[in-house]
C-alpha cells in the first residue's frame, strides 16, 4: 500500500522504482493524491512510462485506489490485514517507535498463520 507523502520521496517511493516494472506486484492507493505527484501520475494510469527524477520507469504492476482512512486504529488495521491476509506488510510511514510496536503485536496475532 502507498504511503502518504503521494510516493514524492522515501521508502514508498524507492519501493515503487524498483517494483513498478513487474507484473506480480501491485499497488493500492488509499484516498486522494495531489494533481503533479509521482502517485497522481501513477492513479491515472494513461501511461506506462514514467519518470521520475532521471529514472525512466516502465510501469507494469497492477494500480488500484480504494477509500481508506489514514487514521485507522490498531483494530481497523488488524481486521483490514485479516481481511487481506497479504504475504507481507511493510510498514512504511509513522512515528519508528510506533511502528515497531504495531509490528510486534501484528508478529503476535500473525504468529500462528505464518
Amino acid at each position: 500500500m502507498a504511503g502518504p507523502g503521494m510516493l514524492q520521496s522515501g521508502l514508498s517511493r524507492d519501493l515503487f522504482v524498483e517494483w513498478a516494472p513487474d507484473k506480480k506486484n501491485g499497488i493500492v492507493f488509499t484516498g486522494y493524491s495531489v494533481e503533479g505527484t509521482l502517485a497522481k501520475q501513477v492513479m491515472m494510469g494513461s501511461n506506462k512510462i514514467i519518470q521520475v527524477d532521471t529514472k525512466t520507469v516502465l510501469c507494469e504492476m497492477t494500480v488500484d485506489t480504494i477509500s481508506f482512512s489514514a487514521h485507522a486504529d490498531f483494530l481497523d488495521t488488524l481486521n483490514y490485514i485479516q481481511k487481506v491476509l497479504p504475504p507481507n506488510i511493510i510498514l512504511v510511514h509513522g512515528d519508528s517507535q510506533q511502528m515497531k510496536k504495531l509490528k510486534n503485536e501484528l508478529g503476535i496475532e500473525f504468529r500462528d498463520k505464518l
